[in-house]
């Protein structure tokens, strides 16, 4: 309940600032959308429950089970692998 509601409230100030957002999301899976999102989908065999963020040299990491945290690191070799890997993920996603 306080996950949906983060949620909710996180894509309503997203917008708001014009974010844009790519990301690859579980087949089936009902989620808010930014208006400035591009998504694409995997089947639930291929998910995780760790979001990866990137942005700049920084890679974020949500962990969505209890109990819940984030571990935040910068590495610029660590963004290039996480780039690289959702590259790949991306390309075998359907749209």
């Amino acid at each position: 309940e306080i996950l949906s509601y983060f949620n909710d409230q996180g894509i309503l100030k997203l917008d708001e600032f014009k974010a844009k957002e790519i990301a690859i999301v579980e087949k089936n899976a009902k989620f808010a959308k930014l208006k400035n999102g591009e998504y694409r989908f995997l089947d639930k065999t291929f998910m995780s429950p760790i979001t990866t963020l990137i942005y700049g040299n920084k890679v974020i990491f949500f962990i969505w089970t209890e109990p819940y945290f984030a571990i935040s690191i910068e590495n610029k070799q660590l963004k290039d692998a996480q780039e690289e890997y959702f590259t790949l993920l991306w390309k075998i996603a359907k749209k």
